[in-house]
């Protein structure tokens, strides 16, 4: 299902659609969506269905069905109680064209999963219409983000590139310049599905995709380096995930910490006291610290820039 659909005003109910050619497989709808969308329970989608919360190919679903070939599936999401999060955001720059603004570590880019309402999008919309992020940060990933406001300058921002400069708190003494040129694989030693890790020379029997990230010490202190990162190629957990097999693992972070344990125990039944002495921050210490590009209708080069919040104070 797409969690965000384009440049859909804010205030319309929440959809959310999701279209497959299941060719010539047989399969349950709630089957369906329990295998596809695993942040709910095979039950939960019963309950979805028997509320009667799904258009299929055009017609509302009374009872669970059996799907078969091309599908286009709506799904009417019911409003819930979203997880607390950090509302407010700091505008950095705007005009026609695009947003520019600073999040924390505690809210969403966009609308995923239990997240609506609670999002940077919403709030953008609310204030300011219609718009779609064009660089998206994961939620505990603080600092810039670009949002387009008409689907022109989504489409220019899509085929020029940008320089993206990240700030990072990492365990250890870490190099003074390093360029980490290399290969990103899933981590099938991790019991965390969606790890992934970093290597410098590219396996032959394991799919891979190529990244770079240009390393640069800014200080260091009580067993703590912080350092920019500028990204050369733009890959999932990217600076994470290459931190971490260099072996300096991203302070606050649940999965690519000291302890990946952590974030087992955090999706089980949250965090203990001694996790959180371990982790020292309450979020993942990475801030998307710059950002760099070209305006649509001026060709000029814009930067903005946001400090890292709280993490690296004297």
């Amino acid at each position: 299902m797409s969690v965000f659909d384009g440049f859909k005003p804010y205030n319309q109910s929440r959809t959310i659609k999701t279209a497959a050619n299941l060719q010539d497989r047989s399969i349950l709808l709630s089957q369906y969506l329990a295998e596809r969308f695993t942040y709910r329970s095979h039950e939960n989608w019963l309950d979805e269905i028997r509320n009667k919360r799904f258009i299929l190919n055009g017609r509302r679903v009374e009872s669970d069905t059996i799907l078969s070939g091309k599908i286009e599936l709506i799904y009417e999401f019911q409003e819930r109680e979203e997880p607390e999060c950090d509302l407010d955001y700091q505008l950095l720059g705007m005009d026609e064209n695009f947003i520019c603004a600073a999040k924390s570590g505690n809210l969403p880019t966009h609308p995923a999963g239990r997240y609506y309402k609670n999002t940077l999008w919403y709030l953008l919309q609310k204030d300011f219409g219609p718009c779609a992020p064009v660089n998206r940060l994961d939620r505990e990933t603080s600092g810039v983000i670009l949002f387009a406001r008409n689907p022109e300058s989504a489409r220019f921002f899509s085929r020029n590139p940008m320089r993206k400069i990240y700030h990072v708190i990492v365990h250890g003494d870490f190099p003074q310049t390093l360029d980490a040129a290399g290969f990103l694989l899933n981590d099938f030693q991790s019991a965390i599905r969606k790890k992934r890790k970093f290597v410098f020379e590219k396996p032959s029997d394991i799919a891979c995709e190529d990244c770079r990230t240009i390393f640069r010490k800014l200080d260091y202190r009580d067993g703590l380096s912080l350092v920019e990162a500028e990204l050369k190629s733009g890959r999932t957990h990217q600076i994470r995930a290459t931190c971490c097999s260099l072996g300096f693992p991203v302070a606050g972070d649940k999965i690519y910490g000291v302890d990946e344990n952590i974030f087992l125990r955090f999706i089980e039944n949250g965090v203990s006291e001694n996790d959180l002495q371990k982790l020292i921050f309450p979020h993942q210490a990475l801030h998307a610290y710059s950002l760099t590009f070209t305006a649509p209708d001026s060709s000029e080069e814009l930067t903005f820039s946001a400090e890292m919040p709280l993490f690296w104070q004297s």
